[in-house]
């Protein structure tokens, strides 16, 4: 894409009740403890092939909260 060129930028969008223009482009299910990996997981199964991701962390660690992020 040409970022100087707005024409080739395409996105999902939807018309609200009151004709105002809305987005919706990824629904991300976050689980913020280890123990609710599980969980979230099963959640996100039934969901595949949409626009949904799982995210949390991978363990309890003391270095940058970053390091620790998973995606699923």
């Amino acid at each position: 894409m040409d970022k100087n060129n707005l024409k080739d930028i395409k996105w999902k969008g939807y018309l609200r009740k009151d004709k105002s223009k809305g987005v919706r482009n990824k629904v991300l299910i976050i689980y913020t403890v280890q123990c609710s990996e599980h969980v979230a997981k099963s959640i996100g199964a039934k969901f595949v092939g949409q626009d949904v991701d799982v995210v949390g962390f991978a363990r309890h660690h003391s270095g940058s909260i970053l390091d620790g992020i998973r995606i699923h």
